[in-house]
């Protein structure tokens, strides 16, 4: 036994088992369950009797068993075991699913007024019943249930698991009676009632052994009433003997079957287990095992959950096993749980060696000399946030009534694109020339019919149509997102109670319909859609294009006695000020008097974490901040106390998409940044490995706050995978967080998904999200492409110099934009030295970054010379010439200068940034000027001059330009009047 792991050897079974088991005598849990009180089963009996005496009706079940189970619900002291078994079968089929549990403590209810003997006849006897509807016996040839024996689905099943409950804790006498009761059921008994006697009394290893040997030749269908057996084993030889008839997967493996399995045979029933079952429907069986090849099984299947359970319940064992891992979800494992035990991790390294020693000292590395931040210099919500507490009473200002009329804005041709939105596909829409009467009669056909209201409404003349919109008539909503709109343009705030009333079943389609209209019923509706994910960008558009409309809508609310809606209103309120519309929120305040004036002003004056949701979401187990990356202070004053990070970790669980908790604002200007992109990695990846649950979403949102370009490097190929995995919302998601990092590397990523992606869907939502950010930056989206290149750190000759302390290296570029390195002397190296870690990884990071720059740039200009596209002259010298990066590219290209799109000079750029023409006579080129990338049909015979030129200056062109191949149409047919095709191959 290795030092340190002698309680590592025990098996000792989770308290949550005590529920999950069918207990045997002498086992882990000896103590008799506690019972529901009799008054509640008895209540239970007695709701289901009146549906159970229905079930006893029906001519389908036998007279016998009708008469048993009436004389047991009359008279329950005087009632035999058929009659028990009877009542429990026809209650389990009258009682919805949700209550069946309760026959569980029927069980107990019966065995204290009948004895213990009879309740174990009755489950016997139940095993032959058959109720479903009707309560018949089961011949003794007739194996199969209506499905699969499943551990606790029905109440039979429930029902004996009590009474072998009761059997395991009981006195010795009660259960030699009841073993006496139910012995000749082996011999006169169906199959099931025969193997329902070893379920019962699971130490009578004779009877087991027997009834194994049985079911190897019975040939029972799906193997129906073999996991009876499994929960008696107590050998492997018997364990096998099972599984040999038994398909295991028909097991439910979150039952009580397989724990009373390992409770049976220990860790004895691991092969057969791994055998069986996929590791992950059984990794938290196999968490509880304390043996080496049982964690090892964890590792090799990688069941994360389940593996960090059995680290924290085997703590030795985890380290020495996990530092043996070279799988880098390992390794991640094993940093978390050294950072948690690091006590265990001490106590383990001298039994190590090689490279798990090694993984160990590194893990223990960065927590030697350590030390948390000082309280004082922390912000004061990473101590004790305010939201943590409770909130400050603030008296509600009674008897505001938020009215004003509705109203309607629209934007310049927005009411045009609601009236022509959608066709309504219908006879009504061929009806332009009917008379009054003719469209009186139709409408109430209309009406009658109660279809066709919603054409009525799009088509039907004013007079017709505004009584119905004022009586409130509501159209099925089918296509609503076709006639709605053309209703709203039609009629306008006459429409709007319309949209309102519809608006809670269908909020999606509707809110973006409702963003021209105020009204005080529009803004109690936007205010509550702000709080939700999908509509929270509409209703926030909303609230800042109508900031008075908002306010005056919303502070009744917000200072109301409704906790619910004051919460939703604050939150609005709160968004319109922060808009900066607070003087507007202030004049609307003023209008509902003093004491709603003073109020506001305070609300808008209150610590801004009070905007958190009255619910603060919990942080998953997964994000356990003692594993998780410590994150030092900007002043050096130390790093983040955990405690502290548990408020950081809910802050950015606050947070949205876009729109930081102010707390994260705050931490994001004292927290050394890159800590914290390596944090909120961290966090991401966790999130990952947890199965990535969706209501823990946020933990990919947090990327965008915490993200650097080390991030976008990472998140990026995960992006482009996850729509082959089931992923694309995911994927869109990344894309937002690329669009809200907003760095140029990250924009440049996603201009690259938008440019080239595996899959469409992906692409197009790519390109929709760049074309939005070219729009806000009010540029095209090649234009916005050349300001997304990053420079990558690179001197204004497009050098990099790396400085490992004594001595230093030089990047430079090939013709193919490919970096390399030279050493002082100008000597080029085909590596870095080992013994400058700090130059490799900075030349390391540079290379993948400019991988991906070189693909995409070149890829852009040969589109651009073929495309025919043209840059100013300021344009060219500040994007592409003058970038210290692009300029590579540029100088080993040749360039034109353009009048009316005709060539009228050719250059290229010089090692010192002058443009130069074929004889390297010097060319101005105007601010103005416009420029683009000759083709070889319009450079013509300037081609081989060029081409020499570039020759005797040793420059390569990074694609084929010059010595593109060029065909030229020939022949009489040819119009000599058009421009020169750019035919090209």
């Amino acid at each position: 036994m290795r030092a340190g792991e002698s309680d590592e050897d025990i098996l000792v079974p989770p308290d949550v088992w005590r529920a999950r088991l069918h207990l045997r005598r002498g086992g882990w849990f000896t103590e008799k369950p506690v019972p529901l009180p009799a008054a509640k089963v008895t209540a239970f009996l007695r709701r289901y009797a009146g549906p159970a005496r229905e079930v006893l009706a029906r001519p389908e079940t036998e007279p016998e068993l009708a008469e048993a189970g009436r004389i047991a619900l009359d008279d329950t002291d005087r009632t035999g075991a058929l009659g028990v078994a009877v009542v429990v079968a026809a209650v389990g089929d009258a009682a919805p699913w949700q209550k069946i549990g309760t026959a569980v403590a029927s069980a107990e209810l019966w065995a204290s007024r009948r004895g213990l003997a009879i309740a174990s006849e009755a489950a016997v006897l139940l095993a032959g019943l058959y109720a479903r509807g009707s309560v018949r016996r089961r011949t003794p040839d007739q194996h199969a249930y209506p499905r699969p024996y499943h551990g606790w689905v029905d109440a039979q099943t429930h029902f004996s698991t009590g009474v072998r409950a009761r059997l395991a804790t009981g006195g010795d006498d009660e259960r030699a009676a009841a073993e006496a009761a139910i012995a000749p059921y082996r011999r006169d008994g169906t199959p099931l009632q025969r193997l329902m006697t070893s379920f019962l009394v699971p130490d009578r290893e004779d009877w087991l052994v027997e009834d194994l040997a049985w079911v190897a030749t019975a040939h029972l269908p799906w193997g129906v009433g073999v996991p009876l057996l499994l929960s008696s084993v107590r050998t492997v030889a018997q364990l096998e003997s099972a599984v040999a008839v038994l398909d295991p997967k028909s097991l439910d493996r979150s039952g009580p079957t397989l724990p009373s399995l390992v409770e049976g045979l220990g860790a004895e029933a691991l092969p057969t287990l791994l055998r069986c079952y996929d590791t992950g429907d059984v990794a938290d069986i196999v968490a509880v095992l304390p043996t080496d090849a049982a964690f090892q099984a964890l590792i090799d299947r990688c069941t994360l959950p389940a593996l960090r359970d059995a680290a924290e319940r085997y703590p030795h064992r985890a380290v020495r096993l996990l530092a043996l891992s070279d799988v880098k979800e390992m390794r991640a494992e094993l940093h978390a749980h050294v950072v948690r035990h690091p006590e265990v991790a001490e106590a383990v390294l001298p039994a190590l060696s090689g490279s798990a020693a090694q993984r160990v000292r590194a893990a223990l590395g960065p927590l030697a000399g350590v030390r948390d931040a000082p309280a004082d210099r922390l912000p004061p919500f990473l101590v004790s946030p305010s939201w943590a507490g409770a909130r400050p009473a603030r008296k509600p200002v009674a008897g505001l009534t938020a009215e004003f009329p509705a109203q309607v804005h629209w934007l310049p041709g927005e009411r045009d694109r609601h009236l022509h939105r959608g066709d309504v596909h219908d006879s009504l829409t061929q009806t332009a020339d009917l008379d009054r009467g003719e469209w009186e009669r139709l409408a109430r056909d209309v009406l009658g019919r109660a279809v066709g209201l919603s054409e009525l409404f799009v088509t039907g003349p004013a007079h017709l149509v505004l009584p119905l919109l004022d009586e409130g008539k509501s159209p099925d909503l089918w296509l609503l997102d076709d006639w709605l709109p053309q209703v709203l343009a039609r009629f306008g705030t006459d429409a709007l109670p319309l949209a309102v009333r519809v608006a809670p079943q269908t909020p999606a389609v509707v809110a973006p319909m409702l963003l021209p209209f105020t009204s005080p019923a529009v803004a109690a509706l936007m205010a509550g859609w702000f709080r939700t994910k999908t509509i929270r960008a509409v209703a926030h558009e909303w609230l800042l294009r109508h900031p008075g409309a908002a306010a005056r809508g919303l502070i009744p609310a917000a200072l109301g006695s409704n906790a619910s809606r004051r919460s939703r209103a604050e939150a609005a309120l709160l968004a319109v000020a922060a808009g900066g519309n607070q003087q507007t929120v202030l004049e609307a305040a003023t209008g509902y008097g003093p004491e709603a004036a003073t109020a506001v002003t305070a609300l808008l004056g209150d610590d801004p974490l009070w905007a958190a949701p009255a619910t603060v979401p919990e942080v998953g187990a997964w994000a356990d901040p003692v594993t998780l990356p410590r994150i030092a202070l900007r002043d050096g004053s130390g790093v983040l106390p955990v405690a502290s990070v548990r408020h950081l970790l809910t802050m950015l669980a606050l947070s949205r998409l876009g729109e930081p908790s102010p707390g994260v604002t705050i931490a994001q200007r004292v927290l050394q940044p890159r800590d914290l992109a390596e944090f909120g990695w961290a966090v991401f990846e966790r999130w990952r490995a947890d199965g990535m649950p969706s209501k823990d979403g946020w933990a990919l949102d947090v990327l965008s706050l915490t993200g650097d370009d080390e991030t976008v490097r990472r998140l990026v190929p995960v992006i482009r995978a996850w729509p082959g995995e089931a992923g694309h919302a995911r994927a869109v998601t990344g894309l937002d967080v690329l669009a809200v990092l907003g760095t140029d590397l990250a924009l440049m990523h996603l201009h690259g998904i938008a440019q080239k992606a595996k899959f469409v869907a992906l692409r197009e939502a790519a390109a929709t999200k760049i074309a939005h950010v070219a729009t806000a930056r009010g540029l095209s989206e090649d234009d916005l492409a050349d300001r997304l290149v990053p420079a990558l750190g690179l001197a204004a000759d497009g050098t990099l110099r790396l400085d490992d302390g004594s001595r230093w290296f030089t990047v430079g570029f090939d013709d193919q934009l490919m970096p390399y390195v030279s050493d002082e002397s100008g000597r080029r190296l085909k590596a870095l030295p080992k013994g400058a870690p700090a130059a490799r990884a900075r030349f390391s990071a540079m290379r993948k970054d400019v991988r991906t720059i070189a693909a995409g740039q070149l890829t852009r200009l040969e589109l651009a010379m073929i495309t025919g596209r043209r840059w100013t002259g300021a344009g060219f010298r500040a994007h592409l010439a003058g970038h210290p990066l692009l300029r590579q590219i540029v100088r080993r290209l040749i360039w034109g200068v353009y009048d009316d799109d005709t060539l009228v000079h050719s250059f290229r750029v010089a090692e010192d940034g002058t443009f130069a023409d074929v004889t390297d006579d010097l060319l101005p080129a105007a601010d103005d000027a416009v420029i683009g990338l000759p083709h070889p049909v319009e450079l013509g015979a300037a081609v081989d001059r060029w081409s020499q030129v570039l020759e005797d200056y040793r420059i390569g062109q990074p694609f084929a330009q010059l010595s593109r191949e060029v065909f030229t149409p020939t022949g009489t047919g040819r119009d000599r009047s058009a421009k020169p095709p750019l035919c090209t191959r």
